[in-house]
C-alpha cells in the first residue's frame, strides 16, 4: 500500500512538471508573437514561424534574396519592405490578413510575390517594383482600404476582389493591358493612368465613386455608374466610345479632354453637374449631343474642337461662363445665343464661334478679374460690330480677325484656368492629369 501511494505521488509530480514546462513554453512562444520584428535574414522569420498570429509588424531591412513568412496567418500591424536591392522573392503561404499596411516600395530586384491565402489588408501599396511580373493572390483580396499598384511589370491584375474601397490607383504598369475589378463603391478616388498602351478597363459593378479619372486607356466600361460625388474625367485616351448610361448626377466637374480617337460620347441620363463641363480637343468628335437631359451646370462650360454640332437642349442654368469654339465653319451658335439672351448663362463671360464667324459678349463686372475678362473679349465683340456696321471696311474687319487669331492660344490658357476653377473639389485630379 505504501508503495502504491509513493508511486501515485511520483506520477502526480511528473505530470505537474510536464504541465509547468508546457505552460512555460507556451508563455515563451506567446511573448515572441507579440512584438515588432525587423528581418535581416530568413533566420529572423524562422524564430516566429510557430506563431499563427503576430501581434505586431514585420519590417524587412536586410538584403536577403529569398524570404518566406511561414506559419503566420495574421499580422495585426504592417508588413513592410522598402528600398532593398537584392530581395527577389517574398512568400507567405498561410497569411490571410494584414491589419495595417502591406507596403512594398522601391524593390528593384523583386520578381515574385506569393500570398495565396491573403484575403484582407489595410492599405496595399506596391510601388516601384519594376521587375515584378509574378503576383499570386489565389484566394483573392476582398477587403482593403486602399489599393495602389504602380511601376511594376505585371501583365494581368488578378486576385484584387475588393467591393468597397477608399482608393484604387493603378498607374505606370507598362505591360498591364486589362483591368477588370468588381468594385461597387469608391469613397475617395479611382484612377487608372499610363499603363500599357490601349489598356482596357472594366468596372461592371461600380455604382458610385467620389472621383474617377482615366488616362491612356482604349476602353473604360462603367455601365452601372449612377453618381459621382466630385469629378470624373477622361484625358489623353485612345478610347472611341464613352457611354455612361446610368449616370444621373455629378457633384463636381465632368471633363473629356484630348481623347484622340473619340467619336461617340453619350451620357443620356445626366441632369445635374455640380462643377464645370469641359469637352475639348477631341479631334474626331463631330457632334457633342450626348447630354440630352442636362439642366444645370454650377461651374463653367467649355467646348473646343472640330464639331459641327454642340447642344444641351434642356439647359436652363449655367452659373459660370460659357466658351464654345468650333473649327467647323458650318457650326451654328443660335442655341447658345438664345441661352445667353434668355439669361440662362449667368457667368461674367460668353463666347461662341465657328471657324469663320464669331459672337462674343462680355458682361460688366465689379471686380478686377471682371475687368480683365471684358478686356479679353472686347476685341472680338468689336470685330463683330465692325462686320455689321455700314461704315466699316472689309480690310479693318480682316485685321481685327487676325488679331483675334493671334491671341487665341493665350486666351485658351486663361479660359483653361477658369474652367479648372469651376470644377470644384475634384479639380485636383484634373490638374494632375493635365
Amino acid at each position: 500500500m505504501q508503495f502504491s501511494h509513493a508511486l501515485l505521488a511520483a506520477l502526480v509530480a511528473l505530470a505537474s512538471a510536464q504541465s509547468s514546462a508546457t505552460t512555460s513554453a507556451s508563455s515563451s512562444q506567446q511573448s515572441g508573437c507579440s512584438q515588432d520584428i525587423k528581418v535581416q535574414s530568413q533566420s529572423d522569420l524562422d524564430k516566429i514561424a510557430g506563431c499563427k498570429k503576430l501581434d505586431g509588424s514585420i519590417e524587412i531591412t536586410g538584403e536577403a534574396g529569398v524570404l518566406s513568412i511561414d506559419g503566420i496567418e495574421e499580422i495585426t500591424g504592417s508588413l513592410k519592405a522598402n528600398n532593398l536591392s537584392t530581395l527577389n522573392s517574398l512568400t507567405a503561404p498561410k497569411l490571410t490578413s494584414v491589419g495595417k499596411d502591406l507596403d512594398l516600395q522601391v524593390l528593384n530586384g523583386l520578381s515574385t510575390l506569393s500570398f495565396p491565402a491573403l484575403q484582407a489588408v489595410g492599405n496595399l501599396k506596391w510601388i516601384t517594383l519594376p521587375n515584378l511580373d509574378v503576383m499570386q493572390l489565389n484566394q483573392g483580396v476582398n477587403n482593403a482600404t486602399s489599393v495602389v499598384i504602380s511601376d511594376t511589370s505585371i501583365k494581368e491584375l488578378m486576385g484584387i476582389n475588393v467591393v468597397d474601397v477608399g482608393e484604387v490607383n493603378i498607374n505606370n504598369n507598362r505591360y498591364l493591358k486589362q483591368i477588370a475589378l468588381g468594385l461597387q463603391h469608391v469613397t475617395e478616388s479611382l484612377q487608372i493612368s499610363d499603363n500599357a498602351p490601349g489598356l482596357e478597363a472594366q468596372f461592371d459593378s461600380l455604382q458610385w465613386a467620389a472621383n474617377i479619372s482615366f488616362r491612356g486607356v482604349s476602353k473604360a466600361d462603367m455601365p452601372n455608374l449612377t453618381y459621382v460625388n466630385n469629378s470624373i474625367g477622361y484625358v489623353n485616351n485612345t478610347i472611341k466610345n464613352i457611354s455612361l448610361p446610368q449616370l444621373t448626377k455629378v457633384g463636381g466637374g465632368i471633363f473629356f479632354v484630348s481623347n484622340s480617337e473619340l467619336t461617340d460620347l453619350k451620357v443620356p441620363e445626366l441632369e445635374e453637374i455640380g462643377g464645370g463641363l469641359q469637352v475639348a480637343n477631341n479631334t474626331k468628335l463631330r457632334k457633342v449631343d450626348g447630354f440630352p437631359k442636362v439642366k444645370s451646370v454650377a461651374g463653367a462650360i467649355e467646348m473646343l474642337g472640330n464639331f459641327s454640332e454642340a447642344t444641351l437642349p434642356k439647359l436652363n442654368q449655367v452659373k459660370g461662363g460659357v466658351d464654345v469654339e468650333s473649327n467647323d465653319s458650318g457650326f451654328n451658335c443660335s442655341s447658345w445665343n438664345d441661352a445667353h439672351s434668355n439669361g440662362d448663362i449667368q457667368g461674367d463671360s460668353y463666347q461662341c464661334s465657328a471657324k469663320e464667324s464669331q459672337t462674343s459678349v462680355a458682361l460688366s463686372a465689379t471686380s478686377g478679374s471682371g475687368s480683365a475678362s471684358s478686356s479679353a473679349t472686347g476685341s472680338a465683340g468689336s470685330s463683330g460690330s465692325a462686320g455689321t456696321s455700314a461704315g466699316s471696311s472689309a480690310q479693318a474687319s480682316g485685321s481685327s480677325a487676325k488679331k483675334d487669331g493671334d491671341k487665341k492660344n493665350s486666351a485658351n490658357t486663361l479660359r483653361g484656368a477658369e474652367i479648372v476653377a469651376g470644377f470644384g473639389a475634384g479639380a485636383a485630379i484634373l490638374i494632375h492629369l493635365l
